[in-house]
């Protein structure tokens, strides 16, 4: 009997042993059950959302090849430079469509430089908000119509591309066009004869500060394609000057700064400059005249200056100013140096002028036979003609404002001594960067007598320049200068 009742205990603690398998059995099942599932779903979401990619992007196609067909019937004019971006809705999807146009040789390369037979490249990208790879791209060749082709290239002084510079070409034709990113326009169809062409961009000008660089032409012809006679055309982004001027005279009260002996306000009737850099310059020095000797040149507002720039973009020392309409003017090497960086405004620089003393003095003797007495005199006017001797021909002259205190200053007889250089150094340290010469005459009158002093120069910028004139009624031709 215990035998019987031990049995049945040992057989109801397995059955509980049994029961307590079974759960962990049942929760097992459940889950793998759940991770199946969840594998299943992301299968299925997976599978949905590549079948949802792979429909997308079987629209974008069917919409990249409509929208060449549409490219393939612009005109030109329309292609050129195009870069067009759209939006196109398909079964709910709205759709980016960016649509572009190059000019490209027959290679495939771009025909910037090149004059060969040339294409339209257009290019139609698709894209969608949820896409996660790269756009729909499709692109083909379009050939240009049957007539002249002109092909137009800009460039920045660096000779990277220039964009936005607008193209005109006149002629047996017109057309106008705007350069693009690869710094190119192209005008097509055009009726073959020779043409004027301008390039203008607000705010930039060619190496001799044009704002529109003189003298482009073109001669189109029939087949092919045509190019400017300058290509390409470089503009650069100006940098804009002017000019007060200064001098250092010997130290007045009057008319300089005795803490300084550096003279400010000096006038001059013309501003000149050269400029460079490490691959081009100015075909010829510029000046901006004036109709009389002023002390702000130009007179009202600034000069555009094309930015030079040598190597590691530097543009500094890129140009020399001087005062002064004539080259032989141009001081020596070094002096008055100026660096014009693109888009700068430089308002009132002080460019130096030598000192020039001009002292009159008159014979007061009473009679012919009297012994000569010169003495320091307020002359009524003073005339400064300046003559080039080497180089091209060049000549300027004026009339230069009179001191107030004339017979008693130290600077001598002119309100303002600084005056633009002059010499007959061909070397050294008093010698023109340009290595030509030239010099002053210089008249004086008083009293209704007048005389003349020739071949001065006006060389020396640390110390005045000396030049007395001497006016002796006895001897003296009358008149005024």
């Amino acid at each position: 009997m215990m035998h019987t009742r031990s049995i049945r205990r040992r057989l109801r603690e397995h059955a509980g042993d049994q029961r307590g398998f079974t759960v962990i059995e049942v929760l097992a099942t459940t889950m793998m059950v759940a991770a199946v599932s969840a594998a299943m779903a992301v299968g299925l979401i997976s599978i949905a959302f590549h079948s949802g990619d792979q429909r997308r992007r079987s629209q974008a196609a069917q919409i990249a090849q409509q929208d060449q067909e549409r490219l393939r019937g612009f005109s030109a004019e329309q292609l050129n430079g195009l870069n067009q971006s759209r939006t196109v809705t398909l079964n709910g999807t709205p759709f980016t469509v960016t649509s572009t146009a190059a000019f490209v040789s027959s290679t495939g390369a771009s025909s910037c430089t090149s004059g060969s037979a040339a294409f339209y490249r257009i290019v139609s990208s698709v894209n969608w908000a949820s896409n996660s790879r790269t756009p729909v791209v499709t692109e083909s060749l379009a050939t240009p119509p049957a007539g002249g082709t002109l092909l137009v290239q800009t460039i920045d002084q660096t000779g990277a591309p220039l964009s936005g510079v607008g193209v005109t070409a006149s002629g047996p034709d017109y057309d106008t066009g705007i350069t693009g990113a690869t710094g190119c326009t192209v005008l097509s169809d055009m009726t073959p004869g020779n043409y004027a062409v301008t390039a203008t961009e607000t705010g930039y000008v060619d190496s001799n500060g044009n704002s529109s660089p003189p003298g482009l032409s073109a001669t189109i012809t029939g087949t092919g394609v045509s190019l400017t006679s300058v290509h390409p055309i470089q503009l650069g982004l100006a940098g804009n000057i002017s000019a007060n001027f200064i001098t250092q005279a010997t130290v007045s009260p009057v008319s300089c700064p005795p803490s300084t002996g550096t003279c400010t306000g000096q006038q001059s009737d013309a501003l000149s400059w050269f400029g460079n850099g490490s691959s081009a310059s100015m075909s010829g020095y510029a000046s901006s005249t004036l109709a009389s000797p002023g002390t702000l040149i130009p007179a009202a507002g600034t000069i555009p200056l094309f930015p030079f720039w040598f190597t590691s973009t530097s543009y500094a020392s890129n140009y020399q100013v001087w005062a002064g309409k004539c080259q032989q003017n141009q001081p020596p090497t070094g002096v008055n140096k100026v660096s014009v960086n693109p888009g700068s405004t430089q308002t009132g620089l002080a460019v130096q002028e030598p000192a020039l003393n001009v002292i009159v003095q008159n014979n007061t003797a009473a009679k012919a036979n009297k012994p000569v007495v010169w003495t320091p005199v307020k002359p009524a006017h003073v005339r400064l003609s300046f003559l080039s001797s080497s180089g091209n021909a060049c000549s300027d002259s004026w009339q230069a404002p009179i001191a107030s205190d004339a017979a008693t200053d130290i600077n001598g007889s002119l309100a303002y001594p600084g005056q633009p250089f002059a010499t007959t150094a061909t070397t050294g340290a008093t010698a023109s960067a340009s290595g030509l010469t030239g010099t002053y005459a210089v008249c004086a009158d008083y009293n209704g007598y007048q005389s003349t002093v020739n071949n001065v120069q006006n060389n020396n910028f640390s110390a005045t320049n000396p030049v007395t004139v001497q006016i002796n009624q006895y001897t003296s031709s009358s008149g005024t200068c």
